[in-house]
């Protein structure tokens, strides 16, 4: 069997995608190829829903949203099926030097001189430093109680909005300057400029428990305050 490349995005086409990348994991001739697997993971949307209020444990079902979540669900079923030891990592939104997509839009956003109406934007959002992310990797690899487990990966203390851009711009030696404007007005504002769903991601509630993987071991070095801070004073953590 022929392994396809990937270069289609769209919803009729993804689950045959995917099929197709996990049939091709036990091919060896043509082997499947790292670019493949790549472009399916570009998609860039999140494994979770950012509209949900509740908070993310290993335990709940995983009921991707989007061709993305779906990808990586197929994947984590693949490795767990494929007979090797493995540990299944679950980040959160990932902040640090040279991010892209939700994060760098929301630092652009702090970034601006002038104020801006969040000060009542009270959903709270799990975000995960990537010198934390790395740490948990390197503690999957050398701890034998994780093998065979999965985990979610987070920073222990969700920060709302409003929290996250005044940290940011704390990191630059300046005042929140957030401005209290009801969430919904902005809501409604973003749907008169075509851009809900970007409001949505933005403005939704994300929380993550890393409860599981802290008791297992891992112990995140970097405080989310402190991190955002220093991502944007000095642009490295």
């Amino acid at each position: 069997m022929r392994n396809i490349h990937l270069r289609q995005t769209t919803s009729k086409d993804i689950d045959d995608q995917v099929k197709k990348i996990l049939r091709g994991l036990g091919n060896p001739d043509p082997p499947l190829r790292l670019e493949e697997v790549r472009a399916l993971q570009k998609l860039d949307k999140e494994f979770y829903s950012s509209n949900s209020d509740g908070i993310l444990r290993e335990t709940d079902v995983a009921q991707p949203t989007d061709f993305y979540g779906r990808s990586k669900l197929a994947a984590e079923d693949a490795v767990r099926s494929a007979g090797v030891p493995f540990t299944i990592l679950r980040p959160v939104l990932i902040y640090g030097p040279g991010v892209k997509g939700n994060f760098a839009r929301l630092m652009e956003l702090a970034r601006k001189p002038w104020p801006l109406p969040l000060g009542l934007c009270r959903n709270r959002r799990s975000l995960l430093a990537r010198r934390n992310l790395i740490d948990a990797v390197h503690f999957a690899v050398a701890s034998s109680a994780a093998k065979g487990e999965t985990y979610v990966v987070a920073d222990p203390d969700p920060l709302t909005l409003a929290e996250i851009v005044a940290a940011l711009r704390a990191g630059e030696g300046r005042g929140a300057g957030l401005l209290p404007v009801p969430p919904g007005l902005i809501a409604l504002a973003s749907a008169a400029l075509g851009r809900a769903e970007e409001w949505q991601r933005l403005g939704g509630a994300l929380v993550a428990d890393p409860a599981k993987l802290m008791q297992a071991g891992w112990r995140p070095a970097l405080d989310t305050r402190a991190g955002l801070a220093a991502l944007a004073r000095e642009g490295t953590i």
